[in-house]
């Protein structure tokens, strides 16, 4: 049986991971908005296609864009066993 003390540890260590991937994600969607303006050069690149293929899933369907999302957490999960 797992020790409360080592649970609230590993939740306090996922908590800290999703807030480093939002901070990422949020940086990310800065430097996409301001359309690389002031970042290095491999980062206005990265940006661009990045962009690139926010536009192309724009079109896509509600439900496969939902689809995506959970295959995305599906392989996250399956990446911590």
């Amino acid at each position: 049986m797992i020790d409360p003390q080592q649970r609230n540890l590993e939740t306090a260590d996922k908590e800290q991971q999703n807030q480093r991937e939002n901070d990422v994600q949020l940086r990310w969607q800065e430097v996409i908005d301001k359309g690389g303006e002031g970042a290095p050069e491999w980062m206005k690149e990265a940006a661009a296609r990045r962009k690139a293929a926010q536009e192309k899933e724009s079109t896509l369907a509600p439900w496969i864009k939902e689809l995506k999302l959970k295959n995305k957490d599906l392989a996250r999960k399956a990446g911590h066993l």
